[in-house]
């Protein structure tokens, strides 16, 4: 247990936010702190999922589960490799029918950030772009160069031919483009001369000042609870999105391919991000494990450090496809820095490449439940630090805190979570929280160990009831019953500002308002057939007998790295990091070829999870896939 701490911050009335004119449609706007829907501030969470990573007979359950989720916008990149491999051959059909794919977001009320490219990177050969494109243009792309710029054009056409006027919330140019901004405006103005169309333009701004192009471009931000592209196997350095910062800017994103460097942003714009990371890729040298407290972690930081719009890269994973002429992933061999894997794409996401939930998928669920909830009360307020901050990137001591408030009611931020790092639990801890008109202060008997949540603080709950503080996180209200989750190892207490105090751990009436405390939600449980299996030489194994309808295919094992093939093309693979390979098997498919490679004592890799030299199957399982009902 730490020392008794006192947390102290001051509240001050924020200036009235300014609407941004180049920007919104009749529903959407903006201001410099925030967006705006139906003309009330709006905090919405955006998911990407890459359509032509998922096979199309998984669409309509995958993004049921998006919207179940919470989730307002789907993101989803163009990888222009995936539909133009050949020159002037462009193929939309499957699971690239990009128009169709909008169509099931939009029936779903989901809006659409389309990221377009031209080179978009997400671990995909070439960062998306054709190898016929490198062969024709050299090293004279991502620039204003010829004929490149003329190739950028046809594709943007082309793509513009298939959408054939749908509907877009948002439209992201290039990716990552931090040493050309003649460039990342000419891509713009491009976009918008051949009739692209949306309510908001955006680009990524880590690592590089867009202010001078912010009256076209809104910048967006990310950030990561580990980096697999480090190219060293030792640990990473410290994280600073495991802390309430207020920086926007994460130069570490993509250092691999990216110079370092500390970036003062222009808050002129609201904070947004598009690349706040649940989980990430795992390569051959570099392989970590993300957990669900991990995903949590970061959504709360990054709330708490102001951003108004949280978007999550990946949700959901996906499967490479295979190309007529080459493999899809990123690797060593196609000039990138990492090794990835043939087809696997599943990021450790919320929703893994086949469709099956993570417990960080609940985790996060509730924090968009808050958000549908009290996203316009908290739009509009700004991150208030307490006096009492941790030291540095190493101080594991110091609780992690921070306030959003507009002077007269605001939420708490707790994060007492490090990936990586143990922290220890907070006893009897203290905030103070100076408002105009007085003062709110609490004392919180005990903060677990990694445990991260969000307090309400003068929350009005109706007209006559107003709620000071409690010591659980709001999910939502209905009429007159107000939903909250309870905080693992925190004692539910509610204090009103008539001096009553509650411990509510069920349901309770107060001046006609029911209060519904719930429980932490926890995973389903799935039911799989166990399949049989046999050797068939060294490190090879046979399951055979595989139902023949559309499924889902589980494996442990351990050892370095796996592929499966069906009989003799590659259906699924994976790097060992500790988890299972989960991938979707088609109808057909009644055998599998199991290939493990052994970990060797001597191979230099970063493993999280606990290292088992050799290889081994230990089960195959088969989940049938009900396209009426998603799956767990």
């Amino acid at each position: 247990m730490s020392r008794t701490e006192n947390y102290v911050f001051r509240t001050a009335v924020p200036e009235k936010a300014k609407i941004l004119e180049n920007f919104g449609g009749d529903k959407y706007g903006i201001t410099d702190r925030y967006l705006t829907k139906d003309g009330k501030p709006w905090l919405p969470s955006s998911g990407e999922l890459h359509y032509s990573r998922l096979p199309r007979p998984l669409w309509e359950a995958e993004l049921d589960k998006m919207k179940e989720a919470g989730l307002d916008i789907v993101s989803t990149y163009i990888f222009w490799i995936h539909h133009e491999e050949i020159e002037g051959e462009f193929h939309w059909e499957g699971n690239l029918n990009l128009g169709e794919f909008i169509d099931l977001c939009h029936e779903r009320g989901l809006e659409v950030a389309l990221r377009i490219g031209p080179w978009s990177h997400g671990e995909c050969r070439n960062g998306g772009f054709p190898d016929w494109l490198l062969e024709k243009c050299g090293r004279k792309v991502r620039c204003n160069a010829e004929p490149y710029m003329t190739y950028v054009r046809k594709y943007f056409e082309k793509v513009l031919e298939h959408l054939n006027g749908r509907r877009l919330f948002s439209i992201q140019i290039e990716n990552e483009l931090v040493f050309d901004k003649e460039h990342l405006e000419s891509l713009y103005d491009m976009a918008r001369e051949c009739g692209f169309k949306a309510d908001f333009f955006t680009a990524t701004a880590w690592g590089f000042d867009m202010s001078s192009l912010h009256h076209k471009l809104l910048p967006t931000f990310g950030g990561y609870p580990e980096q697999p592209w480090n190219q060293s196997t030792g640990k990473s350095l410290p994280n600073s999105h495991f802390f309430f910062t207020g920086v926007r800017n994460d130069s570490y994103i993509g250092n691999d391919l990216l110079p370092m460097q500390e970036v003062v942003q222009d808050e002129s714009v609201p904070y947004m991000t598009c690349e706040i990371g649940p989980g990430v890729q795992v390569c051959d040298h570099r392989r970590p494990w993300i957990t669900a407290e991990d995903a949590l972690t970061m959504a709360i930081d990054t709330l708490g450090d102001g951003c108004n719009l949280l978007g999550f890269y990946m949700f959901h994973g996906g499967s490479n496809p295979l190309g007529r002429l080459t493999t899809m992933q990123e690797s060593r061999e196609s000039g990138s820095p990492n090794d990835c894997p043939v087809i696997s794409y599943d990021f450790q996401a919320p929703v893994g490449e086949a469709g099956y939930r993570r417990e960080s998928y609940y985790r996060l669920q509730s924090v968009f439940r808050f958000l549908q909830c009290c996203g316009t009360r908290l739009a509009p307020m700004v991150p208030v630090f307490p006096d009492l901050r941790p030291a540095d990137l190493e101080d594991t001591e110091t609780l992690r805190c921070c306030l959003r408030s507009d002077g007269e009611e605001g939420f708490l931020f707790i994060n007492n979570h490090h990936h990586g790092k143990r922290l220890p639990e907070h006893g009897n801890v203290r905030f103070q929280i100076k408002f105009a008109d007085g003062e709110t202060e609490m004392v919180c008997p005990a903060i677990p160990t990694d445990v991260s949540f969000v307090m309400p603080v003068r929350m009005k709950l109706g007209e006559e009831l107003r709620l000071e503080y409690a010591f659980a996180q709001p999910l939502g209200m209905e009429g007159k019953d107000a939903y909250f989750e309870e905080i693992e190892g925190v004692e539910p207490r509610f204090c009103f500002d008539n001096g009553r105090e509650l411990v509510i751990r069920d349901t309770a009436v107060v001046d006609g308002i029911t209060i519904h405390v719930c429980p932490r939600p926890v995973p389903g449980q799935e039911e799989g057939n166990p399949l049989q299996f046999r050797e068939a030489g060294k490190d090879t194994w046979i399951a055979e007998e595989i139902p023949k309808g559309e499924g889902r295919i589980r494996i442990r094992y351990f050892g370095d790295k796996i592929a499966v093939y069906s009989p003799e093309r590659i259906v699924g693979d994976q790097f060992y990091y500790g988890d299972f390979l989960e991938f979707y098997k088609p109808e057909g498919i009644d055998s599998l070829r199991i290939q493990i490679d052994p970990l060797a004592p001597e191979k230099d890799v970063y493993l999280e999870c606990e290292r088992r030299n050799g290889a081994g199957l230990e089960s195959v399982l088969f989940f049938e896939i009900d396209p009426r009902k998603p799956a767990l």
